[in-house]
């Protein structure tokens, strides 16, 4: 089996030469989450799926308002943000983290028990990656977020 080799590219990804092909470099892992929902049987779910099960550290808050000051404080690799909540809705908790100079730049995936097609289409203009639809599957909610962070990372430069 050959032994891959790194090709520096100046500012760019660098590029994998394995066995006479270029391939992307994986992307970086996903270490934490900040978890955003007033509901607390669903933060456990997360905390489960994502924490024990595929080892990501998750930290949970039940208000958008806590949230900004977790996520200030200590910023996560990525913000799972439940659009409806009683104090601080998903919309204004997005924009109050865009207008923080410390959370501007957080992935943001947005949950929603909602369709919320009015949502679907604005997911650019919003700056999110993608919206979870709830109630999910503990399997679908670990690929899906999975599958959004990969492309996420596609997108970054290092």
């Amino acid at each position: 089996m050959n032994k891959p080799s790194t090709i520096p590219l100046g500012d760019c990804n660098p590029l994998l030469f394995v066995s006479g092909h270029f391939a992307m470099p994986a992307p970086a892992a996903l270490k934490t989450v900040l978890c955003i929902d007033d509901q607390s049987d669903l933060l456990l779910l997360i905390e489960l799926w994502l924490g024990k099960f595929a080892g990501i550290e998750v930290r949970t808050c039940t208000s958008g308002r806590a949230a900004l000051k977790l996520a200030a404080d200590s910023p996560p690799d990525l913000v799972l943000l439940d659009m409806m909540m009683p104090d601080l809705d998903g919309l204004a908790t997005l924009a109050a983290l865009r207008a923080n100079p410390a959370t501007a730049n957080l992935p943001v995936i947005l949950m929603t028990a909602d369709d919320a097609p009015e949502i679907g289409g604005r997911l650019e203009e919003l700056g999110v990656l993608g919206i979870l639809t709830k109630p999910f599957n503990p399997l679908a909610l670990r690929k899906s977020v999975a599958g959004l962070w990969a492309r996420h990372q596609m997108t970054v430069p290092r």
